[in-house]
Protein backbone atom coordinates (compact mmCIF):
# COMPACT_ATOMS: atom_id res chain seq x y z
CA UNK A 1 0.00 0.00 0.00
CA UNK A 2 3.07 2.57 1.10
CA UNK A 3 4.66 1.69 -2.15
CA UNK A 4 1.32 2.56 -4.10
CA UNK A 5 1.45 5.69 -2.56
CA UNK A 6 4.75 6.65 -3.85
CA UNK A 7 4.53 5.63 -7.08
CA UNK A 8 1.51 7.10 -7.36
CA UNK A 9 3.18 10.72 -6.00
CA UNK A 10 6.22 10.55 -8.16
CA UNK A 11 3.62 9.90 -11.17
CA UNK A 12 1.38 13.17 -10.51
CA UNK A 13 4.45 14.93 -10.50
CA UNK A 14 5.89 13.99 -13.60
CA UNK A 15 2.40 14.08 -15.19
CA UNK A 16 1.27 17.75 -13.22
CA UNK A 17 4.22 19.33 -15.26
CA UNK A 18 3.06 18.09 -18.75
CA UNK A 19 -0.63 19.08 -17.93
CA UNK A 20 0.07 22.60 -17.07
CA UNK A 21 3.14 23.12 -19.70
CA UNK A 22 0.48 21.78 -22.33
CA UNK A 23 -2.16 24.44 -21.43
CA UNK A 24 -0.37 26.86 -20.97
CA UNK A 25 1.91 26.55 -25.02
CA UNK A 26 -1.78 26.20 -25.97
CA UNK A 27 -2.16 30.00 -25.22
CA UNK A 28 0.69 31.57 -25.66
CA UNK A 29 2.79 31.63 -28.42
CA UNK A 30 6.43 29.61 -28.33
CA UNK A 31 8.09 31.52 -30.84
CA UNK A 32 7.35 34.98 -29.41
CA UNK A 33 8.56 33.36 -25.75
CA UNK A 34 11.59 33.04 -27.60
CA UNK A 35 12.14 35.87 -29.33
CA UNK A 36 11.66 38.07 -26.13
CA UNK A 37 14.51 35.48 -24.38
CA UNK A 38 16.97 36.10 -27.73
CA UNK A 39 16.60 40.18 -27.60
CA UNK A 40 16.88 40.44 -23.72
CA UNK A 41 18.38 43.35 -22.53
CA UNK A 42 21.76 41.99 -21.09
CA UNK A 43 22.64 44.99 -18.98
CA UNK A 44 19.62 44.68 -17.26
CA UNK A 45 19.61 40.99 -17.08
CA UNK A 46 23.12 40.56 -15.45
CA UNK A 47 22.09 43.04 -12.78
CA UNK A 48 19.04 41.55 -12.20
CA UNK A 49 21.60 38.02 -11.42
CA UNK A 50 23.77 40.03 -9.34
CA UNK A 51 20.92 41.62 -7.36
CA UNK A 52 18.30 39.16 -7.35
CA UNK A 53 20.83 36.17 -6.81
CA UNK A 54 23.96 37.40 -5.63
CA UNK A 55 22.45 39.66 -2.97
CA UNK A 56 20.24 36.57 -1.80
CA UNK A 57 23.04 34.28 -1.42
CA UNK A 58 25.92 36.81 0.56
CA UNK A 59 22.73 37.65 2.67
CA UNK A 60 21.70 34.14 3.29
CA UNK A 61 24.95 33.00 4.09
CA UNK A 62 25.58 36.24 6.39
CA UNK A 63 22.08 35.88 8.39
CA UNK A 64 22.66 31.71 9.09
CA UNK A 65 26.57 33.09 10.61
CA UNK A 66 24.86 35.61 12.72
CA UNK A 67 22.66 33.45 14.13
CA UNK A 68 24.85 30.71 14.89
CA UNK A 69 27.26 33.44 16.43
CA UNK A 70 25.06 35.86 18.19
CA UNK A 71 22.42 33.50 19.73
CA UNK A 72 24.20 30.68 20.06
CA UNK A 73 28.16 31.65 20.39
CA UNK A 74 29.32 29.70 17.40
CA UNK A 75 31.77 31.58 15.67
CA UNK A 76 32.56 30.66 12.09
CA UNK A 77 34.74 32.00 9.24
CA UNK A 78 31.92 33.86 6.79
CA UNK A 79 34.07 32.21 3.54
CA UNK A 80 33.49 29.01 5.05
CA UNK A 81 29.82 29.67 5.75
CA UNK A 82 29.37 31.27 2.37
CA UNK A 83 30.95 28.67 0.45
CA UNK A 84 28.48 25.83 2.16
CA UNK A 85 25.44 27.35 1.67
CA UNK A 86 26.14 27.83 -2.32
CA UNK A 87 26.83 24.02 -2.11
CA UNK A 88 23.74 23.31 -0.11
CA UNK A 89 21.92 24.91 -2.69
CA UNK A 90 23.61 23.07 -5.55
CA UNK A 91 22.93 19.49 -3.79
CA UNK A 92 19.61 21.04 -2.89
CA UNK A 93 18.54 21.76 -6.26
CA UNK A 94 20.45 19.08 -8.64
CA UNK A 95 21.18 15.65 -7.37
CA UNK A 96 18.91 13.24 -7.50
CA UNK A 97 16.90 12.12 -4.50
CA UNK A 98 16.36 15.79 -3.16
CA UNK A 99 19.41 15.66 -0.72
CA UNK A 100 17.90 18.90 0.21
CA UNK A 101 19.75 22.59 1.14
CA UNK A 102 18.95 22.08 4.82
CA UNK A 103 19.86 18.94 5.43
CA UNK A 104 23.30 19.31 3.83
CA UNK A 105 23.81 22.70 5.52
CA UNK A 106 23.28 20.98 9.21
CA UNK A 107 25.21 17.92 8.16
CA UNK A 108 28.52 20.20 7.36
CA UNK A 109 28.04 22.37 10.23
CA UNK A 110 27.41 19.77 12.45
CA UNK A 111 31.00 18.62 11.39
CA UNK A 112 32.66 21.59 12.42
CA UNK A 113 30.73 22.11 15.55
CA UNK A 114 29.04 19.25 17.08
CA UNK A 115 25.72 20.38 18.35
CA UNK A 116 22.64 19.30 16.02
CA UNK A 117 19.81 20.45 18.06
CA UNK A 118 21.28 23.81 17.29
CA UNK A 119 21.92 23.45 13.83
CA UNK A 120 18.46 21.61 13.16
CA UNK A 121 17.20 25.04 14.78
CA UNK A 122 18.42 27.75 12.90
CA UNK A 123 17.76 25.69 9.74
CA UNK A 124 13.81 25.58 10.84
CA UNK A 125 13.74 29.34 12.51
CA UNK A 126 15.58 30.58 8.99
CA UNK A 127 12.87 29.40 7.11
CA UNK A 128 9.98 30.42 9.18
CA UNK A 129 11.21 34.04 8.95
CA UNK A 130 12.01 33.78 5.66
CA UNK A 131 8.20 33.37 5.14
CA UNK A 132 7.27 35.67 7.47
CA UNK A 133 9.04 38.09 5.76
CA UNK A 134 7.51 37.28 2.60
CA UNK A 135 4.31 37.78 4.37
CA UNK A 136 5.48 41.58 5.37
CA UNK A 137 6.62 42.36 1.81
CA UNK A 138 3.03 41.73 0.32
CA UNK A 139 1.16 42.99 3.41
CA UNK A 140 3.31 46.66 2.32
CA UNK A 141 3.44 46.71 -1.15
CA UNK A 142 -0.28 45.50 -1.74
CA UNK A 143 -1.63 48.71 -0.58
CA UNK A 144 0.59 51.04 -3.36
CA UNK A 145 -0.86 48.48 -6.05
CA UNK A 146 -3.99 47.54 -5.44
CA UNK A 147 -5.69 50.35 -7.86
CA UNK A 148 -3.16 48.59 -10.57
CA UNK A 149 -4.85 45.31 -10.48
CA UNK A 150 -6.37 44.53 -14.15
CA UNK A 151 -9.31 43.25 -14.12
CA UNK A 152 -13.29 43.10 -13.03
CA UNK A 153 -14.44 44.90 -9.53
CA UNK A 154 -15.07 40.97 -8.54
CA UNK A 155 -11.20 40.20 -8.53
CA UNK A 156 -10.15 43.15 -6.99
CA UNK A 157 -12.27 43.03 -4.03
CA UNK A 158 -11.50 38.77 -3.89
CA UNK A 159 -8.08 40.05 -3.12
CA UNK A 160 -9.27 42.67 -0.86
CA UNK A 161 -10.71 39.86 1.35
CA UNK A 162 -7.73 37.71 1.49
CA UNK A 163 -5.29 40.51 2.23
CA UNK A 164 -7.81 41.41 5.59
CA UNK A 165 -7.77 37.91 6.20
CA UNK A 166 -4.25 37.28 5.75
CA UNK A 167 -3.33 40.49 8.21
CA UNK A 168 -5.81 39.00 10.95
CA UNK A 169 -4.44 35.62 10.76
CA UNK A 170 -0.96 37.31 10.97
CA UNK A 171 -1.65 40.03 14.08
CA UNK A 172 -3.18 36.70 16.18
CA UNK A 173 -0.53 34.50 15.29
CA UNK A 174 2.15 37.25 16.22
CA UNK A 175 -0.16 37.66 19.86
CA UNK A 176 -0.31 33.87 20.01
CA UNK A 177 3.57 33.69 19.94
CA UNK A 178 3.49 36.36 22.55
CA UNK A 179 1.56 34.32 24.73
CA UNK A 180 3.45 31.16 24.29
CA UNK A 181 7.08 32.10 23.68
CA UNK A 182 7.55 31.43 27.39
CA UNK A 183 5.83 27.84 27.28
CA UNK A 184 9.19 25.44 28.40
CA UNK A 185 6.58 22.35 28.43
CA UNK A 186 5.36 23.27 24.52
CA UNK A 187 9.28 23.84 23.74
CA UNK A 188 10.43 21.07 25.45
CA UNK A 189 7.98 19.07 23.28
CA UNK A 190 8.81 20.71 20.03
CA UNK A 191 12.40 20.05 20.58
CA UNK A 192 11.92 16.14 21.21
CA UNK A 193 10.06 16.06 17.88
CA UNK A 194 13.03 17.71 16.27
CA UNK A 195 15.32 14.91 18.03
CA UNK A 196 13.27 12.27 16.81
CA UNK A 197 13.31 13.84 13.50
CA UNK A 198 17.07 14.59 13.08
CA UNK A 199 17.97 10.95 14.49
CA UNK A 200 16.02 9.51 11.82
CA UNK A 201 17.84 11.25 8.93
CA UNK A 202 21.36 11.66 10.43
CA UNK A 203 22.95 8.92 11.80
CA UNK A 204 25.11 10.09 13.66
CA UNK A 205 22.53 12.39 15.40
CA UNK A 206 22.80 12.80 19.18
CA UNK A 207 20.45 14.15 20.96
CA UNK A 208 20.94 17.31 22.71
CA UNK A 209 20.00 17.35 26.83
CA UNK A 210 19.64 20.91 26.85
CA UNK A 211 16.11 21.80 26.44
CA UNK A 212 16.61 25.65 26.56
CA UNK A 213 17.84 25.51 22.53
CA UNK A 214 14.70 26.37 20.67
CA UNK A 215 13.26 28.44 23.60
CA UNK A 216 16.68 30.94 23.28
CA UNK A 217 16.20 30.71 19.01
CA UNK A 218 12.50 32.13 19.38
CA UNK A 219 13.90 34.53 21.91
CA UNK A 220 16.13 35.73 19.73
CA UNK A 221 13.54 36.00 16.81
CA UNK A 222 11.31 37.98 19.05
CA UNK A 223 12.99 40.76 21.24
CA UNK A 224 15.81 42.89 20.09
CA UNK A 225 18.55 43.57 19.48
CA UNK A 226 18.80 39.92 17.74
CA UNK A 227 15.18 40.00 16.26
CA UNK A 228 15.76 43.46 14.74
CA UNK A 229 18.96 42.11 12.73
CA UNK A 230 17.59 38.17 11.93
CA UNK A 231 14.26 40.15 10.45
CA UNK A 232 15.69 42.92 8.82
CA UNK A 233 18.44 40.49 7.00
CA UNK A 234 15.30 38.48 5.94
CA UNK A 235 13.37 41.36 4.79
CA UNK A 236 16.19 42.67 2.62
CA UNK A 237 16.60 38.86 1.05
CA UNK A 238 13.16 38.77 -0.06
CA UNK A 239 14.07 42.59 -1.04
CA UNK A 240 17.10 41.58 -3.38
CA UNK A 241 14.85 38.68 -5.09
CA UNK A 242 11.68 41.17 -5.87
CA UNK A 243 14.51 43.27 -6.95
CA UNK A 244 15.97 40.61 -9.31
CA UNK A 245 12.33 40.39 -10.52
CA UNK A 246 11.81 43.89 -11.47
CA UNK A 247 15.16 44.31 -13.35
CA UNK A 248 14.22 40.96 -15.27
CA UNK A 249 11.56 42.65 -16.26
CA UNK A 250 13.34 45.52 -17.43
CA UNK A 251 15.32 43.47 -19.74
CA UNK A 252 12.16 42.59 -21.20
CA UNK A 253 11.48 45.98 -21.96
CA UNK A 254 8.67 46.23 -19.51
CA UNK A 255 8.42 49.13 -17.44
CA UNK A 256 5.90 48.61 -14.37
CA UNK A 257 6.50 49.95 -10.86
CA UNK A 258 8.95 47.79 -8.45
CA UNK A 259 6.22 47.49 -6.21
CA UNK A 260 4.47 45.14 -8.65
CA UNK A 261 7.18 42.86 -7.73
CA UNK A 262 7.53 43.23 -3.78
CA UNK A 263 3.92 41.73 -3.92
CA UNK A 264 4.15 39.20 -6.71
CA UNK A 265 7.67 37.67 -6.12
CA UNK A 266 6.61 36.72 -2.80
CA UNK A 267 3.48 35.48 -3.75
CA UNK A 268 4.99 33.39 -6.18
CA UNK A 269 7.26 32.00 -3.51
CA UNK A 270 4.22 30.69 -1.60
CA UNK A 271 2.92 29.28 -4.57
CA UNK A 272 5.94 27.84 -6.17
CA UNK A 273 6.39 25.92 -2.82
CA UNK A 274 3.19 23.42 -3.62
CA UNK A 275 4.61 20.08 -4.54
CA UNK A 276 3.19 18.67 -7.08
CA UNK A 277 6.20 18.98 -9.80
CA UNK A 278 9.46 18.31 -9.86
CA UNK A 279 11.75 21.28 -9.57
CA UNK A 280 8.03 23.51 -9.83
CA UNK A 281 8.10 22.90 -13.46
CA UNK A 282 4.78 24.21 -14.81
CA UNK A 283 3.43 25.43 -11.57
CA UNK A 284 6.48 28.33 -11.81
CA UNK A 285 5.41 29.15 -15.17
CA UNK A 286 1.66 29.14 -14.70
CA UNK A 287 2.29 31.38 -11.33
CA UNK A 288 4.31 34.00 -13.20
CA UNK A 289 1.54 34.28 -15.94
CA UNK A 290 -1.61 34.53 -13.54
CA UNK A 291 0.58 37.11 -10.86
CA UNK A 292 1.98 39.38 -13.43
CA UNK A 293 -1.54 39.29 -15.92
CA UNK A 294 -3.18 40.99 -12.65
CA UNK A 295 -1.29 43.60 -13.89
CA UNK A 296 -1.65 43.90 -17.16
CA UNK A 297 1.70 42.01 -18.60
CA UNK A 298 1.32 39.79 -21.58
CA UNK A 299 1.60 36.24 -21.08
CA UNK A 300 4.40 35.60 -23.61
CA UNK A 301 6.57 38.12 -21.57
CA UNK A 302 5.42 36.38 -18.28
CA UNK A 303 6.39 32.99 -19.22
CA UNK A 304 9.99 34.92 -20.69
CA UNK A 305 10.68 36.42 -17.43
CA UNK A 306 9.93 32.96 -15.70
CA UNK A 307 12.48 31.33 -17.92
CA UNK A 308 15.18 33.78 -17.60
CA UNK A 309 14.94 33.70 -13.80
CA UNK A 310 15.13 29.81 -14.04
CA UNK A 311 18.60 30.35 -16.62
CA UNK A 312 19.91 32.71 -13.74
CA UNK A 313 18.43 30.24 -10.98
CA UNK A 314 20.65 27.52 -12.59
CA UNK A 315 23.41 29.53 -13.90
CA UNK A 316 24.13 31.20 -10.07
CA UNK A 317 23.40 27.58 -8.10
CA UNK A 318 25.84 26.19 -10.47
CA UNK A 319 28.46 27.88 -9.19
CA UNK A 320 27.81 25.80 -6.11
CA UNK A 321 28.68 22.61 -8.00
CA UNK A 322 31.93 24.11 -9.10
CA UNK A 323 33.11 24.97 -5.89
CA UNK A 324 32.53 21.89 -4.11
CA UNK A 325 34.19 20.08 -6.84
CA UNK A 326 36.94 23.02 -6.36
CA UNK A 327 36.44 21.98 -2.79
CA UNK A 328 36.58 18.48 -3.10
CA UNK A 329 39.79 17.92 -5.20
CA UNK A 330 41.27 20.34 -2.71
CA UNK A 331 40.93 18.28 0.19
CA UNK A 332 41.79 15.06 -2.21
CA UNK A 333 44.93 16.39 -2.53
CA UNK A 334 46.14 17.71 0.95
CA UNK A 335 45.27 14.31 1.91
CA UNK A 336 47.49 13.05 -0.77
CA UNK A 337 49.98 15.21 0.32
CA UNK A 338 49.53 14.03 3.89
Amino acid sequence: MENNKKLLLVSLKFLVPVILLAIIFSRVDPGRVLHQMINVHLGYFSAGLVVGFGLQITGGAWRWRYFLKKVYGISLPYGWVLKHYWIGMFLGYFVPGHVGWGAYRIAAVNQRENAPLIHVTVVLLEKIIGLFSCVVLIFFSYPFIADQIVGTDYIRKYINYIYALALILALAAMALVFLKVESIALIRWVEKKINRLGSRYFKDFKADEEYNVLLRGLRACWFPPEALVLWGSSIFIRSAAAAGGYLTLKALYQDISIMINFFAVPMMLFLILVPVSFGGIGIREGVFILLYGLFGIPASTSLSASYLGLIGLLFTISIGGVIMLWNNARHGKLEEGG
